[in-house]
């Protein structure tokens, strides 16, 4: 931690996983911020940035991995905040949201409002069965659609082990779609910036308040793509108070190219 104006001008603020938890409870706790509204604003961000890659990529669909916490709180409520725009999309849910959470309620709104949903079950099953297929036309294609990761976040510390989670994100690494994943990839250790096993490779990760740990280990960027951080209304003296200094590779630069990580 460090005090107000004791950054260097060469470092920036990042946050390791305790430090984003203490920095969330600080805005409630103290500021009176719900958390649900920390996850709106999170969305709005988000939603904004999805939308823009979208049509820069000249797509119409955009597709939504959800797992069962926050982070899939977060594409649930991207996901009806771009319905509301006119966007077509699908949600893929690896599991309920835990009940009387924040994660929840998004996800009661967007099946009220009568979003596609299916299960990851069905996509790892169709895959499967399409990999089997001498059709072409027969097996399922991501690349038409702009794929946003949202199965899990910060709090995932170890091997997926196996189950739906982990085919999806298999199959998500033998698509040709772009992939934007919510404050990290799936897999990804947020302190380390290393994988816990299996991991998504995305193509760009919008990051909740300012980068996470990992991100300044140079070979997270094989995992992460370009890096956006998004804003989600919380008061900056809480970063400058939890935040920690450290170096930081350029944020917004594409640096995707450094090549594949050893796991």
């Amino acid at each position: 931690m460090i005090e107000a104006g004791e950054n260097p001008p060469e470092y920036d603020l990042v946050l390791d996983r305790a430090a984003a938890r203490r920095l969330d409870a600080a805005a409630t706790e103290r500021f009176g911020i719900p958390g649900i509204v920390l996850m709106e604003h999170a969305a709005i961000g988000i939603a904004r940035l999805v939308d823009q890659v979208r049509l820069e990529a000249n797509l119409s669909a955009v597709t939504i991995i959800c797992g069962p916490g926050n982070n899939g709180g977060d594409g649930w409520a991207v996901a009806r905040l771009l319905a509301n725009r006119g966007v077509q999309v699908e949600i893929i849910s690896t599991r309920s949201a835990r009940a009387g959470t924040d994660a929840a309620i998004n996800e009661h709104i967007a099946r009220e409002m009568g979003l596609p949903v299916r299960s990851a079950t069905s996509l790892v099953r169709d895959a499967s069965d399409a990999s089997r297929s001498v059709k072409p036309s027969a097996r399922p294609d991501l690349a038409d659609t702009l794929v946003v990761d949202a199965i899990f976040g910060i709090g995932l510390d170890r091997p997926l082990g196996g189950g739906d989670p982990e085919a999806i994100i298999d199959l998500l690494n033998l698509t040709t779609a772009t992939i934007i994943s919510i404050d990290v990839p799936s897999g990804l250790d947020a302190d380390r910036g290393v994988p816990t096993g299996a991991c998504v490779r995305a193509d760009m990760t919008a990051t909740m308040v300012a980068p996470k740990l990992g991100m300044s280990n140079p070979e997270s960027a094989a995992w992460t793509g370009r890096i956006e951080v998004i804003d989600i209304g919380t008061p900056p003296d809480l970063l400058i108070e939890f935040g920690i200094a450290t170096r930081i590779r350029p944020i917004g630069d594409d640096i995707r190219d450094a090549g594949p990580s050893e796991t």
